[in-house]
């Protein structure tokens, strides 16, 4: 305070306080920023409840406007109506959900609102980003001899950051009920320690699987209460197509939420099922669905001009007839086909102007090829690694090419890649199956050693789609099976050392662990593990002369490898074998590139070969 001013309020103690302009200013700078805070607070607030809470005056989860650029707002599709993105939905509120899940059933009824709360189990290290959030109460239920009845429902989304560990639950929701001592845990649909571990000793922790193969929190579950989309056991495999409003077919990809609300991508909607937003991301690739949580979950649009092959159930006939008048009976695909786990719709950005018309299908579709196939780098790819390197000429339909291989030129006269414009505006690719064998989950290889020579049919029930199988499996394999493992066909009376069959999977979903060797090692650490899951050494060669050279051929110093085993490996697909079994002994190895050494090996089923005894060893690929 300067001596002009101490001088003016001596002279009058009653007169108005003075405050010098320096002071005033700084008081003026003071309140500015104390009103700058409190206004970002508020914003940040609100844009939290936008984001992780339900709408008060309805029970769907907000949705947030997207961030649409202005050139994807409205997909213009070559037929059916326009799709323009629509913002708001209405659905009937639904309060309750019965649960049913193995040894136990459950009437859960859902908060108001998605609470976010304090962890309260340990997380490990591998992941980063972890929210736990309040969503329900059990009304009535019962696990075992516990009384659910009171508990609280509990959604929890774990994001990792685990490079090495590629199968963790990557953007997915857990569920966990606490009873209301507070104390006992059920974790539903997995429970893997390294993912979870209890704060202390006081909890009792349980894990139980769900009935059949879909896991209930990812069907998208409104607005009536009842599933618009959910894991369906079909004769083809674990998933169900549900009709969109605007006729198009769509099915979950999916057993789990992503983890990822709306206004984490950026996206636009295209269409609606039973009222329910569907979204397609800028890429013009993937499908989203929110669940009852909002919380997105992935679908994928089934195309609507394959036909069933009228021998095998694991193909599918384009329908097109070429502009020389033949009707196609060629096999196609059109997802990415060097993954285990079903890869992404083969989306290219072809311009029309790289295209010529090669023929119509039966709605008077065209289907296009590229006018240069000849110099294309993925035509060229399927010819040289899969069909030449892969020697798929020797297993597929063509009958003509089992001694020698087409040359490029009559491989080209076989329509190999071909496109198609969906309904959204994408050029979807698709490619001749005759000449692929490399990729999905493949070939799982079956050996039989009954006790006696026996009669013994065997089927394959496929999570997703089965690719290949040799001999052909149409309705089943029936073979005579000798205590030695010789198989003999009983139609044909060929000779097997085991039967053999490929597939795309639906979705994988596998425990952490695994190692990461190199690539000089791969051998011996095959021979060690097999060898310690009860494999013989006919089947450890038969595995290393398969597997040894393709993890080999990786561009990487290292491999990931990883297990599934023995029920684990029913999500690719289920045996049913008749005679059952004494035992089954199943293994699938998943593998990727790595780029260091990595030991978290998992513990080995301890298996037995006693009587009547199945062996089966599979692999894939995994992104």
């Amino acid at each position: 305070m300067d001596e002009a001013n101490v001088e003016n309020i001596n002279a009058d103690p009653n007169a108005p306080t003075q405050i010098n302009p320096s002071k005033k200013s700084q008081f003026i700078l003071l309140a500015t920023i104390i009103a700058i805070l409190v206004l970002s607070g508020i914003l940040a607030w609100l844009s939290y409840l936008k984001k992780h809470s339900y709408d008060p005056n309805g029970w769907q989860y907000k949705i947030p406007t997207p961030s649409i650029t202005p050139s994807s707002t409205t997909i213009s599709p070559t037929n059916g109506p326009i799709l323009t993105p629509i913002t708001s939905i209405t659905p009937t509120p639904s309060i309750a959900k019965t649960v049913n899940v193995t040894s136990f059933a459950a009437t859960l009824s859902y908060d108001d609102t998605l609470t976010e709360v304090d962890p309260f189990l340990n997380v490990t290290d591998d992941y980063s980003d972890v929210h736990f959030y309040q969503a329900g109460t059990v009304t009535a239920g019962n696990f075992g001899e516990n009384d659910l009845s009171g508990a609280t429902y509990y959604v929890i989304v774990t994001h990792t950051e685990q490079q090495l560990a590629p199968y963790a639950p990557l953007n997915r929701m857990y569920e966990i009920f606490k009873t209301k001592d507070g104390k006992s845990l059920l974790f539903m649909p997995y429970a893997f320690g390294s993912v979870f571990n209890t704060k202390d000793d006081s909890y009792n922790v349980f894990s139980f699987y769900l009935d059949g193969q879909g896991d209930y929190q990812s069907n998208i579950i409104y607005p009536d209460g009842e599933p618009v989309m959910e894991f369906v056991d079909t004769e083809n495999g674990y998933y169900g197509i549900t009709q969109s409003d605007n006729g198009n077919n769509f099915y979950l990809t999916s057993r789990f939420a992503t983890g990822e609300h709306l206004d984490d991508i950026n996206a636009t909607q295209v269409d609606t099922i039973g009222g329910i937003p569907v979204y397609l991301d800028e890429d013009m690739v993937s499908f989203y669905m929110p669940n009852q949580f909002g919380l997105l979950t992935k679908i994928d649009y089934e195309v609507s001009i394959l036909k069933d092959h009228p021998e095998t159930s694991s193909y599918y006939i384009l329908d097109v007839t070429w502009n020389s008048d033949v009707v196609n009976s060629d096999p196609y695909r059109y997802h990415e086909p060097f993954t285990c786990a079903t890869g992404e719709t083969l989306i290219d950005n072809v311009t029309p102007e790289q295209l010529k018309v090669a023929g119509t299908t039966s709605d008077g579709d065209n289907i296009y090829q590229l006018i240069d196939s000849a110099n294309d780098e993925y035509t060229n790819k399927l010819y040289n690694e899969d069909y030449i390197a892969g020697s798929t000429y020797t297993y597929n339909y063509y009958t003509d090419d089992d001694e020698t291989p087409y040359t490029f030129e009559e491989f080209l006269t076989h329509h190999p890649v071909m496109y198609w414009k969906d309904p959204f505006g994408r050029y979807i690719k698709f490619f001749n199956e005759n000449f692929i064998l490399i990729g999905g989950c493949a070939k799982p290889a079956i050996y039989l050693y009954p006790r006696t020579k026996t009669d013994v049919d065997v089927n394959v029930i496929p999570n997703g789609e089965l690719t290949f199988s040799y001999p052909p499996i149409k309705d089943g394999w029936h073979v005579v099976a000798t205590p030695s493992g010789d198989l003999y066909d009983r139609t044909t009376n060929e000779h097997y050392d085991y039967l053999w069959w490929s597939s795309f999977a639906s979705s994988l979903h596998v425990p952490n662990g695994g190692v990461s060797i190199a690539k000089d090692d791969i051998h011996k650490y095959l021979d060690d593990v097999l060898s310690r899951m009860s494999l013989n050494d006919k089947e450890i060669n038969n595995f290393n002369e398969y597997w040894v050279p393709k993890l080999q051929s990786l561009d990487s110093d290292y491999v990931y490898i990883n297990f599934l085993f023995n029920n684990e490996v029913n999500q690719i697909g289920k045996l049913n074998i008749s005679p059952t079994p004494d035992n089954v002994i199943r293994v699938f190895m998943l593998y990727k590139a790595a780029e260091r050494s990595y030991n978290n090996e998992r513990e080995f089923p301890k298996n037995v070969r006693d009587g009547f005894t199945a062996v089966e060893w599979g692999g894939g690929m995994t992104e």
